[in-house]
């Protein structure tokens, strides 16, 4: 009997999202808006891959201006991280920055046995567990939140430690370019009350109140102004075209 090899795919994806709620070689599309215009566009996605014969995941983040702040602001940068796929524990970072004249490129190695990062000739002593800002979105997809839950973990990022405090504060129905989705909203923030961003920053992001639990909005203000990035599609693998998202009105 011959079987269909596009509903074999559709089986394995439909099985694969019923176990997580991602599926590595996911693709999340956004566009990038910074205070009242359009600023560029941005991606977050995910693969297997190994290190030392070990399986990982492994993040690719992608960010880059268009239009008019193309013209005299061009950015285009990428990070590429390695986390652990049993807790996004941090494993590996490639940061590679380019914003208008603004240059730098950061790689750090972490060796759990010595709990220490190695950057090029510098090494930091570690706690037993670090993650990045963009491990921290796929691990905060794991969760089964709900208003008042308060989660806590350790951040790694340009070589600097910081403990982050995540609330989920709140519901909020939102209407992004892939939908309209009904959210849960988390705000992360400094146990010791100091600031978490330069500019007096504050950061919030809308989870869809789903299985995907994706997250449909991220948005960093400072004095400086409002950088949001907000959902434009789902682009799973194997499929030639992106995934739909519909309006979740039954989570309202």
């Amino acid at each position: 009997m011959k079987i269909n090899k596009h509903i074999i795919i559709l089986v394995f994806i439909g099985f694969a999202l019923s176990q997580n709620p991602f599926i590595p070689g996911e693709k999340l599309n956004y566009s990038a808006g910074f205070r009242f215009f359009s600023a560029g566009l941005a991606s977050i996605e995910m693969h297997n891959d190994t290190l030392n014969g070990v399986p990982v995941y492994q993040l690719i983040s992608k960010t880059r201006s268009a239009g008019i702040l193309d013209k005299f602001y061009k950015v285009r940068d990428e990070i590429d991280v390695w986390v652990s796929s049993d807790d996004f524990r941090l494993i590996r970072m490639n940061k590679k920055i380019r914003e208008g004249k603004y240059k730098r490129d950061f790689n750090a190695i972490i060796d759990w046995d010595k709990q220490e990062a190695t950057m090029g000739k510098k090494i930091l002593p570690l706690p037993n567990h670090v993650m990045d800002p963009i491990s921290a979105i796929y691990y905060f997809r794991t969760k089964d939140m709900k208003i008042g839950d308060v989660y806590s973990f350790t951040s790694f990022d340009n070589g600097k430690i910081k403990d982050i405090q995540v609330t989920v504060t709140h519901e909020e129905t939102i209407s992004v370019p892939a939908g309209i989705f009904r959210c849960w909203v988390l705000s992360p923030s400094s146990p010791d009350g100091s600031e978490l961003l330069k500019n007096q920053g504050e950061m919030t992001i809308w989870y869809t109140k789903d299985e995907k639990k994706l997250p449909a909005k991220i948005e960093q203000t400072t004095s400086l102004g409002s950088m949001i990035l907000e959902l434009k599609e789902v682009v799973l693998p194997l499929l030639e075209e992106p995934a739909d998202v519909i309006e979740h009105h039954k989570n309202k």
